[in-house]
């Protein structure tokens, strides 16, 4: 909970928000909540670990955490232990959220062979990138490596459409698998 995710340092939380909101309309997936992280947290209030110079430390508590998490556009609930020394705290994010996350860190994620290798002999014209096409033959025949061009590609999330359907989707369609939300979730 080392102070606010990289993506509150350069995006308000209402235009995150406001993203969230125009992604829910295009995509139904976008505003559907992932619970990929619990946090335990002692209900006996503890010192923060708060390095700013305040009057009063604020105290580590379930309150503590929920205001680091509402900071960051997170989603949680929280659930009280059966012996009440413990509070659960599930964390979510939208498909929304975590691609705004992802955008801002510029997370790396697997390209689509496929799709890449079409993409790159249409070229993008709207980002001044001419038709690329990489033969993996010598002019007399001879393989060059065993691996096609378009393979073990990674590339910086970004969020623009055009870019977003190159990125490898799971079998549900989706743009991160469940590692990659924690990943997301804990930066």
């Amino acid at each position: 909970m080392g102070g606010p995710p990289k993506a509150m340092k350069s995006a308000s939380l209402d235009a995150v928000k406001e993203k969230s909101r125009q992604a829910s309309e295009d995509d139904p997936d976008a505003a559907k909540i992932f619970w990929d992280m619990v946090l335990v947290v002692p209900t006996k209030a503890l010192k923060a670990n708060d390095k700013s110079k305040k009057k009063e430390p604020e105290l580590f508590d379930a309150t503590y955490v929920a205001k680091k998490l509402v900071g960051a556009g997170l989603e949680y609930r929280a659930f009280e232990s059966i012996q009440g020394d413990e509070i659960y705290i599930r964390v979510g994010a939208s498909m929304a959220r975590l691609r705004e996350q992802a955008d801002v860190e510029d997370f790396k994620v697997k390209l689509d062979p496929a799709r890449t290798r079409r993409a790159a002999k249409a070229g993008f014209p709207e980002h001044q990138i001419a038709p690329i096409e990489i033969p993996n033959t010598t002019p007399d025949g001879h393989r060059i490596s065993k691996y096609e061009p378009w393979e073990h590609i990674y590339g910086k999330y970004e969020t623009d459409p055009h870019l977003v359907r190159l990125y490898v989707t799971d079998e549900d369609g989706l743009s991160f698998n469940s590692m990659q939300r924690l990943k997301l979730l804990n930066n």
